[in-house]
């Protein structure tokens, strides 16, 4: 996290949650043809990398589009979107293992979540979204 947080001084929030997205999907095919425990251990450290470095960087990004005074508010359902992803994953992977057969297969499911994630970051204009924090009704006005 430590890294990622020089990374994100220096390129910004956004890129540096799209290097950690595609490093996680990175992680999801390396886990689907790790074999040996060593390869576990690698795959894992990457994970953690990944982890911590994504979620302090969407708070930075998330942090752009707060209007003052709205801190807990936006916090908050950031918050429970966190929470509903801990659900919906492990749900989703348990559902996918079960109609797989198969543990190695339903780890592509994860996959899916982090290249959606990824393509709709894509979508996400960081200059309007700071704009639209600093508009007394928190919307930009249309041009």
């Amino acid at each position: 996290s430590i890294l990622f947080g020089h990374v994100t001084d220096r390129i910004g929030s956004k890129p540096t949650i799209i290097i950690t997205l595609v490093l996680w999907c990175v992680v999801v095919l390396a886990a689907f043809f790790a074999t040996t425990r060593g390869q576990f251990w690698v795959i894992a450290l990457t994970a953690g990398i990944g982890l911590g470095s994504n979620q302090a960087a969407s708070r930075g990004l998330m942090r752009l589009f707060v209007p003052p005074g709205h801190d807990a508010e936006f916090y908050s359902f950031f918050s429970v979107m966190g929470k509903f992803s801990a659900l919906l994953g492990p749900m989703v992977y348990g559902l996918a293992a079960t109609a797989a057969g198969s543990q190695r297969v339903a780890i592509l499911s994860v996959l899916f979540f982090f290249a959606v994630g990824l393509l709709v970051l894509l979508t996400v204009d960081v200059g309007k979204g700071r704009e639209a924090a600093r508009m007394p009704s928190g919307m930009p006005q249309e041009s």
